[in-house]
């Protein structure tokens, strides 16, 4: 199936956001996933779903599951694959604090844990999102200044563990040294 038109990828609901949706496609299988949060109220409930499908298209039609909820806000999720391992990242609304956890799972649609250094990024560190481009890893974020202001900040770096026959502990980026724990 070819889009010859827009077409609606996650439906709208009422009384519900579904929204921060982003697409990864898995190295290793060559799956594409759909992530997005989505929210409810009375009671809260803010989820992270997911739709996975062998091709594009198919993530149009492709059943959803949860991967992560919280009463409290959890959204805007990122998916990153290194080593073996596929990584969660989520932005939360703790104490009126945007911050920034990962999750570490095995596969690309869960079962994930939470990294150990949780969370990675704090003082109103949101929206994180991780790209690898020649051995160096990007990482963007949204970060609101205490006046209610936000800027986009990003960060470029390059670590032993990145490069070809690297090896040693994983350090990229803003995951935790030890993410891969």
């Amino acid at each position: 199936r070819t889009f010859t038109a827009p077409t609606v990828m996650v439906a709208a609901e009422p009384n519900i956001y579904n929204q921060n949706p982003t697409l990864f496609r898995d190295p290793s299988s060559g799956r594409y996933y759909l992530y997005w949060f989505r929210g409810l109220h009375n009671p809260d409930k803010w989820e992270i779903r997911v739709r996975g499908a062998t091709t594009f298209e198919g993530l149009a039609l492709a059943p959803s599951k949860v991967i992560a909820y919280s009463p409290a806000v959890v959204a805007a999720p990122q998916m990153m694959f290194r080593n073996g391992k596929y990584y969660l990242a989520t932005e939360t609304l703790e104490l009126n604090d945007w911050r920034t956890r990962v999750l570490i799972g095995s596969t690309p649609d869960g079962v994930f844990s939470e990294a150990t250094n949780n969370p990675i990024l704090v003082d109103g560190a949101a929206c994180f999102f991780q790209h690898l481009f020649n051995n160096k890893l990007y990482s963007y974020f949204c970060k609101q200044s205490t006046s209610g202001t936000w800027t986009l900040d990003m960060r470029i770096e390059q670590s032993r563990s990145m490069r070809a026959g690297g090896g040693g502990t994983e350090q990229f980026g803003c995951l935790p040294p030890d993410a891969s724990e």
